[in-house]
């Protein structure tokens, strides 16, 4: 699949709920859309996301508003407005807070790519 260029409209774009990690997201780049190179997701946390770990791509956690609390092979740190966070393929991390980010996943985030740390992907 070739990329598909383009304005996203992320007012046209509809919240999801993830309960278990304290999130509502709003997808705007996907694989299944705009090709298997990037993903982008916009991310609003009110809580403590679940420990996790993706061994299919990196990623760059862009900070818009709040200030987190971000754990990545047991190095802890604060994290706020501006601060841009990579995660590299393979690393186990955790966070918490409460504001709005970006998840910049390369390649592309596809369903089953988180692997928590009770065993299971989602």
């Amino acid at each position: 699949m070739s990329p598909k260029s383009g304005r996203v409209a992320q007012e046209e774009i509809d919240w999801s709920p993830e309960p278990d990690n304290h999130i509502r997201y709003k997808q705007l780049i996907t694989s299944k859309v705009h090709g298997p190179d990037i993903s982008v997701t916009l991310v609003d946390i009110d809580g403590e996301h679940l420990e996790l770990k993706t061994d299919s791509s990196s990623r760059l956690y862009v900070i818009h508003e709040g200030e987190f609390t971000f754990t990545i092979e047991g190095s802890t740190f604060t994290a706020k407005k501006k601060d841009v966070i990579l995660v590299a393929r393979g690393e186990t991390y955790s966070f918490s807070g409460k504001g709005r980010y970006l998840v910049i996943n390369s390649p592309a985030f596809k369903s089953g790519d988180d692997i928590y740390s009770d065993g299971v992907a989602r």
